[in-house]
Formats: C-alpha cells, structure tokens, sequence
C-alpha cells in the first residue's frame, strides 16, 4: 500500500500565502489608520 500525503501538504502552501498577504494588507491597512489619526 503507497502512502499518500495528506490534502493538507498540497493545501498548506497556499494557505500560508494566503494568510501571509491577508496579514501584511491588514498591518498595512492599521499603518495608514494611525498615521491618519496621528496627523
């Protein structure tokens, strides 16, 4: 019997860069709020 790698080794990658671009809009996004209210 083969042993075949779990969803999760094809789905991984992806999600990290998912995750990855969500977080850095959302640090961008909470940058651009206190640099507004700062000024």
């Amino acid at each position: 019997m083969v042993h075949k790698p779990p969803i999760w080794s094809h789905l991984w990658p992806s999600l990290l860069h998912k995750l990855e671009s969500l977080l850095k809009t959302y640090l961008l996004h909470l940058h651009h709020i206190t640099y507004h209210n700062g000024s």
